[in-house]
């Protein structure tokens, strides 16, 4: 499942995983790891990625702002088949 947000309402934080810091989030009780942000005018390509990742499986959260709109991927739902970052963003 995908879900879209304004960035407003989440609480950012930075976290450790494999060696590098990371940007982290946490919405309603579940915490997520940032893979992705794209210029907001390309947000159908981020929304296409969601899509791609929930089909597998991954719960997802699409933020957005002003100029930028970010994936992020449910830590709790994070597989090994999952990458850490998209090749397209």
């Amino acid at each position: 499942m995908t879900k879209s947000i304004h960035s407003q309402p989440i609480r950012q934080f930075k976290f450790w995983l494999d060696q590098d810091l990371q940007n982290g989030m946490q919405y309603q009780h579940a915490l997520f790891q940032r893979i992705c942000t794209l210029d907001y005018s390309q947000r159908h390509q981020l929304y296409q990625q969601a899509s791609q990742f929930a089909q597998q499986g991954a719960d997802t959260l699409v933020t957005y702002e002003q100029s930028s709109c970010h994936l992020w991927l449910n830590l709790k739902h994070k597989s090994t088949n999952i990458p850490h970052q998209t090749p397209d963003c």
